[in-house]
């Protein structure tokens, strides 16, 4: 079998550290030579050191570093009541709406960033028996063509009070 480029290289780095061993008869003979087995050592713990900071180098940028920050929520609703003399079959059901707004505090920064680009996805969990198995959950979800908004906003008819959940899914590696 013929050995790849990188296995070549470090039999090479193998062989050239074997060669740079002085025999015992030379030791023997050259009282120098014990300072140069001095380096040899200190130039292995140097490589040792060298490569193992270059590991941690290599781990610390995969991984961002991490701030610290506050962030508001902001979660109101409206409430708009029927009109019973209203023209339009639109204008006379009762409609509520959900808005769920934030901001970065004490962004040192000082640039505004967009609420949504704070998350990967969000979800707002309605009330199932009162909206059914297929309208009760609300989802956004990040793509890489999203346009990132200011807020979130829910609209649904009805005026009963209705119990929301909201999950938020913090994207911890915002632009």
């Amino acid at each position: 079998p013929v050995p790849t480029a990188p296995a070549r290289s470090r039999s090479a780095k193998r062989r050239k550290m074997a060669d740079k061993i002085l025999p015992q008869r030379i030791r023997e003979l050259v009282p120098e030579s014990q300072a140069y087995m001095d380096l040899l050592a200190f130039e292995r713990k140097l490589d040792q050191t060298i490569m193992r900071k270059r590991v941690d180098i290599q781990e610390a940028l995969k991984r961002p570093m991490k701030q610290k920050r506050k962030l508001r929520l902001y979660i109101s609703n409206t409430f708009n009541p029927a009109k019973p003399d209203a023209e339009d079959s639109d204008g006379s059901i009762a409609s509520w709406e959900l808005r769920v707004e934030g901001k970065l505090l004490d962004d040192p920064s000082k640039q505004k960033r967009k609420f949504s680009s704070f998350f990967k996805s969000l979800v707002i969990e309605l009330d199932k028996d009162l909206y059914g198995p297929d309208n009760h959950l609300v989802e956004w979800h990040r793509t890489p063509t999203t346009q990132e908004t200011d807020g979130f906003q829910v609209k649904r008819p009805g005026d009963l009070s209705v119990r929301c959940t909201l999950l938020l899914m913090l994207d911890y590696q915002p632009p």
